[in-house]
């Protein structure tokens, strides 16, 4: 929720995704700050952690307590976090943001910048999955649009190659999120995170009709 009288407010929902019914609602909220949850991942035992886009911060569900809790506030330079990943063993999470992408160490709370290449830029990404080693982001820049394998060195701080599996698809909108299943990634082609809106100034000011917005397309990509 985000307007003048709520300003800057989140809350992420739990969902029984059998019957639909919400089971329960969890918001983390300052009067003095802005808000904003951006994406999520969940651990094998059920953990859930949240980045929180303006403020550079990691939220964490616990499935012991289940309550919303500050897991890690990042210096503000590494602004707008975004997408995020844990390696196989759960004991690292990836994180992106304005800087590229970081790994937080889950014991240590160590926050460390992945080193690249200087033919790598990891700027722009905003969905990310691990797998077997290598991070799958969706990226909307170097190149515009794309959907990256960026293959890590087995200290999971370092990028040492990458492929491109699709870039520049026409049906692309802009760059969001997906997930693996089996030796798949599957992942929305055509978001409309701002194409859907009307603008002025700079600015979303409306959701534009339905009949305006496109059909939803989910592509595949075999890994």
């Amino acid at each position: 929720i985000r307007d003048e009288k709520n300003n800057g407010m989140c809350k992420v929902y739990k969902y029984d995704t059998t019957t639909g019914k919400l089971l329960k609602s969890y918001s983390y909220i300052k009067e003095s700050e802005n808000h904003f949850f951006n994406d999520l991942t969940i651990s094998k035992n059920g953990d859930v952690y949240i980045t929180e886009s303006l403020t550079s911060k990691i939220y964490k569900i616990s499935e012991n307590n289940d309550e919303i809790e500050l897991l890690y506030q990042a210096d503000p330079m590494f602004y707008f976090l975004n997408g995020l990943a844990l390696n196989d063993d759960e004991s690292k999470l990836f994180v992106a943001s304005s800087e590229g992408i970081s790994v937080l160490d889950l014991k240590t709370l160590n926050w460390q910048l992945i080193q690249t290449p200087k033919n790598v830029c990891l700027e722009g990404i905003d969905g990310m999955a691990f797998y077997k080693g290598t991070l799958i982001c969706q990226q909307s820049g170097h190149p515009n649009n794309s959907v990256m394998q960026y293959t890590l060195d087995s200290s999971n701080y370092k990028v040492i190659g990458f492929k491109i599996l699709e870039s520049n698809n026409p049906l692309f909108d802009s760059a969001t999120t997906g997930e693996i299943a089996g030796e798949y990634y599957y992942y929305i082609a055509n978001s409309q995170v701002n194409s859907a809106f009307v603008w002025e100034n700079n600015r979303p000011i409306k959701i534009k009709t339905f009949n305006e917005l496109q059909n939803i397309i989910i592509f595949k990509v075999k890994l």
